[in-house]
């Protein structure tokens, strides 16, 4: 893979200070058991899928220069190996993603974790360790990562199963919660609007969102086009550092009108006007991006060429989406735009 060097600071360099709250280790998992698939292979389950790292402990037995590698998955093979094809998804993203480290021989043990990055898995694969070693529950501990945002509201009934289904819908939300909310914690990791704004109101009755918000909207506003036949127009994601731009991809509308929802939600939710004040002309600019670039004429004037047609409602009556990538989804928020017409629905 090539590599870039970005451009050093300079006098039109604007430093921002994040608004959003830091991440942190917000629990700590004990695998519920561990396996030997394949000898020199051991197996870690945790029980329960989770964003995070793996953290190895190892006692004074390891003898220095050992490297131990550990391989996250979220699903095994069938021989119980660890299988990473989800990493992949419909692309080529490689799957061979694994920590690794390398002991310095300490009589007292030694203790380490990834610093830069994140996983998202329930089993550990761990390879490297000496012949005749054994691990227990405690070689290799899971350290759950998320966002520091405080607790919005709680659900408890007395249904267990109902308390388990609730918990269950909550994880997902966690688990993409990191410096910006994200749309997996294994494949991609990028912050697509759609993925926390259309489910804003299921977020913000658990999480307060007041600060992420401030910080998304700079994001969405940093990955607006200033320049050029789509001035306006704010990218598929943010931040933004590849294909976010280009191509077909530039013209998610129902990704980039995270611009307006989200000074919206921040307003309707938290009171905030300053926020929307601020990125009113950002705002306007992404609007008539759409309605002089995007928007057909006549009985069309409210049909969008775009991709990727996400996220129109059935309910509406005459339009839908020929999109195959979601069902169906709620009626647009005030400031979302319809994609595509397939034809009138009876």
């Amino acid at each position: 893979m090539a590599a870039g060097i970005a451009p050093p600071p300079n006098l039109t360099t604007e430093p921002v200070w994040r608004a959003a709250e830091p991440v942190k280790i917000a629990d700590r998992f004990r695998p519920v058991s561990v396996t030997q698939p394949r000898p020199g292979v051991r197996v870690f389950d945790f029980g329960q899928n989770f964003a995070g790292r793996p953290q190895p402990t190892l006692d004074g037995k390891v003898p220095a220069g050992t490297t131990v590698k550990l391989l996250p998955a979220e699903s095994l093979n069938a021989d119980g190996t660890v299988n990473q094809a989800f990493i992949m998804g419909g692309g080529s993203r490689g799957t061979d993603i694994f920590a690794s480290y390398t002991t310095h021989g300490s009589a007292e043990g030694e203790t380490w974790h990834p610093e830069l990055n994140y996983f998202g898995m329930q089993w550990v694969q761990v390879t490297g360790l000496p012949a005749g070693y054994q691990p227990t529950p405690k070689t290799v501990t899971g350290l759950q990562l998320h966002a520091d945002t405080p607790a919005a509201g709680r659900m408890k009934t007395s249904n267990d199963r109902i308390n388990r289904i609730h918990q269950m819908s909550r994880y997902p939300i966690v688990i993409t919660t990191m410096s910006a909310f994200t749309d997996c914690p294994g494949r991609e990791k990028l912050a697509y609007p759609a993925d926390y704004l259309q489910p804003f109101d299921f977020l913000h009755r658990h999480f307060g969102c007041a600060a992420y918000l401030r910080t998304i909207e700079r994001h969405l506003t940093e990955g607006q086009s200033e320049a050029g036949d789509d001035i306006g127009n704010v990218a598929l994601k943010a931040p933004v550092y590849d294909w976010g731009c280009t191509g077909r991809f530039r013209d998610g509308i129902n990704w980039g009108n995270g611009v307006i929802l989200t000074p919206w939600f921040l307003y309707k939710v938290y009171g905030d006007t300053h926020t929307m004040a601020h990125y009113y002309p950002r705002m306007q600019a992404f609007l008539n991006y759409i309605r002089t670039g995007k928007a057909g004429t006549g009985a069309d004037a409210h049909i969008m060429d775009a991709a990727p047609a996400d996220w129109i409602g059935a309910e509406l009556g005459r339009y839908t989406s020929r999109s195959t990538r979601s069902p169906p989804g709620p009626t647009p928020s005030p400031g979302a735009v319809c994609t595509q017409r397939d034809e009138a629905l009876p």
